[in-house]
């Protein structure tokens, strides 16, 4: 068990601390309150060994063991390589030949990447980050007696600490964890000939928890940009009350290759203009002071995007790495900043989904519109483009009836709806949930009943083909709420969320719950009568936060295979169930 607290030298915006965690013991130092906490450590451990005492394993059925087999076989071969497909169409077994032609086709691009051919050593891009830090005078604390700082240097033959900010973004340094992003490719099956999506896997790199600094410091500002779409019932609540005119006209598009195509310079120059526009607000938005180290360490980012393939280091030299995590919002202030002068134009609606397009307008305009979004960067450029009294956006089509815009659920040719089967070691209510959420999304993005009916029938129909039974799948039906409802949900402001105690207790458990169906929740509830004690309210506040997990995770499979001999009392009701737990 570990105790944490969010005072004011971890600002909520700083990436957490991932490793080398240490016990902190309480703020209370009575006897009486550590007596409380073991017993409560004691019995969420009574509650765990007597649930894994009763648990019975669930037997594998032949096609269960057949699939095992296969997936063992295949995964003893080295000749072969196993993705998942782009836009989930199920699961791609590719040579290596073939893989390595995916990959090569996208790598020798030489005016997106180069390859390095000196070492690779990340104490350089540390070591530039510390003088941005510096720069800034957020590399060391003031305060050299600072209790919390983890990581520390030595000139002169005095302990200087590093700031918050600077331990949080430093935490790899000289770290075991530390790793040169992965490169790899999804197979676009859907495409003729087979291209690859490349993907650049960045956690635990050189600019990974910066990048997640600037994702948590940029990401207020999205919900003020214009026209910027979150999902698509967004969409639905904005065309409720839109009427349209006589000759409106859904224009669809979508941004070819978008993190590719942000040039780092016009990306830098669009991102320090947003910043500075809500910087300058009567009421700001952001503050100003920051945007000089905001924008020196979103350079570095985009800079410092390293990547592995095949034992080679590449640098990315151009574009926005598809992995990083500031991505998304890096992306959307951009392409915020380069749509600005198509709103001028004043369109009925302006809706934009990352790099997915919806514009409702006047039949005159819909050209100036493209033509202003392409003529802002010559790399960055609409594709796909659609005009007429119908539209595809998101999950949506979209059509003109009379004066108002009607919906109905869109779902693309390819789709093979892989949807989890029943088979698989989740506790039925994930089950009925992925079902209730269908058939709800359904009946929200429906606008007629006829449409609607269609839908769920179409999806009932899949859900038994995957494994689902009849009735459940009727009993579910018969519960979702009809439109006006969800309607009224989101049309209505959501409650505010009651605020929360800043001290939490963070509990260290193996990952066993996919397999076993472990209710930690069940387990791991604060009682009553703790909650209730004056001293645990006075150590934790009214509503501490429990965080269960593993220091050092590992998948459940691993973990199991070392340690199914030491769970004692797990019943099986197969005697081959301890070679199955080998992971594949």
């Amino acid at each position: 068990m570990y105790f944490c607290d969010e005072p004011s030298y971890s600002p909520p915006l700083h990436p957490q601390l991932k490793y080398n965690l240490s016990p902190w013991l309480p703020p209370d130092t009575e006897t009486s309150l550590h007596k409380l906490t073991d017993n409560y450590h004691n019995n969420i451990l009574h509650n765990l060994k007597a649930h894994l005492q009763n648990r019975r394993l669930r037997s594998p059925n032949r096609l269960q063991l057949h699939i095992l087999t296969t997936l063992q076989t295949l995964s003893q071969r080295t000749d072969i390589v196993i993705k998942p497909a782009d836009k989930n169409l199920g699961t791609v077994v590719l040579l290596q030949a073939q893989y390595h032609a995916l990959c090569m086709n996208i790598l020798s691009d030489t005016t997106t990447y180069r390859l390095l051919t000196e070492p690779y050593t990340p104490s350089l891009c540390f070591d530039s980050l510390k003088a941005i830090l510096n720069k800034y005078n957020k590399l060391y604390s003031a305060d050299t007696a600072h209790k919390r700082a983890k990581i520390s240097t030595t000139e002169h033959s005095t302990t200087r600490l590093y700031t918050p900010l600077a331990t949080s973004l430093l935490q790899l340094e000289e770290n075991e964890h530390l790793r040169i992003p992965i490169f790899y490719v999804l197979p676009k099956m859907h495409k003729s000939p087979v291209q690859g999506r490349p993907i650049v896997a960045s956690i635990d790199s050189p600019t990974y928890h910066a990048s997640i600094y600037l994702h948590n410091v940029l990401l207020p500002l999205q919900k003020h940009l214009p026209a910027v779409c979150t999902n698509s019932a967004q969409v639905i609540r904005d065309l409720y009350s839109l009427k349209s005119q006589p000759n409106t006209t859904i224009v669809c598009a979508d941004v070819k290759s978008l993190y590719p195509s942000i040039p780092t310079e016009y990306g830098l120059r669009a991102v320090h203009a947003v910043l500075t526009h809500y910087s300058t607000l009567p009421i700001p938005l952001f503050d100003a002071a920051e945007i000089p180290l905001t924008m020196e360490l979103l350079r570095w980012v985009l800079e410092n995007n390293y990547l592995q393939y095949n034992g080679s280091v590449y640098h990315q030299q151009s574009g926005t790495a598809m992995g990083t995590p500031t991505a998304v919002t890096y992306a959307n202030i951009v392409i915020s900043f380069l749509e600005r002068n198509c709103l001028k134009l004043k369109p009925l609606y302006y809706s934009r989904y990352l790099d997915d397009l919806l514009i409702l307008c006047d039949l005159s305009i819909a050209d100036t519109i493209i033509g202003i979004f392409n003529a802002q960067c010559d790399s960055i450029q609409l594709d796909g483009i659609t005009k007429g009294k119908s539209g595809i956006y998101l999950d949506l089509e979209i059509y003109i009836a009379e004066d108002a815009f009607v919906t109905k659920v869109y779902q693309k040719p390819m789709n093979t709806f892989q949807y989890i089967t029943p088979s698989s070691a989740h506790t039925p209510t994930v089950f009925n949930n992925i079902v209730r959420s269908e058939l709800t999304r359904y009946r929200l993005l429906c606008s007629l009943d006829r449409d609607f009916q269609l839908m769920a029938q179409l999806a009932l129909t899949r859900f038994k083909a995957r494994g689902y039974t009849a009735s459940t799948l009727e009993t579910i039906l018969a519960t979702i709420p009809n439109r006006a409802t969800l309607l009224a949900r989101i049309l209505t402001p959501p409650p505010p969320k009651p605020s929360r105690n800043n001290s939490s207790i963070i509990m260290v458990a193996p990952p066993l719950s996919r397999f076993l169906k472990i209710p930690w929740g069940k387990i791991m509830r604060i009682p009553e009568s703790l909650l209730t004690d004056y001293r645990f309210r006075s150590a934790f506040g009214t509503y501490p936060r429990i965080i269960y997990g593993s220091k050092n995770p590992d998948p459940a499979s691993r973990f199991l295979t070392k340690h199914r001999n030491t769970i004692e009392g797990n019943k099986t009701t197969n005697k081959k169930q301890k070679s199955l737990h080998n992971p594949a």
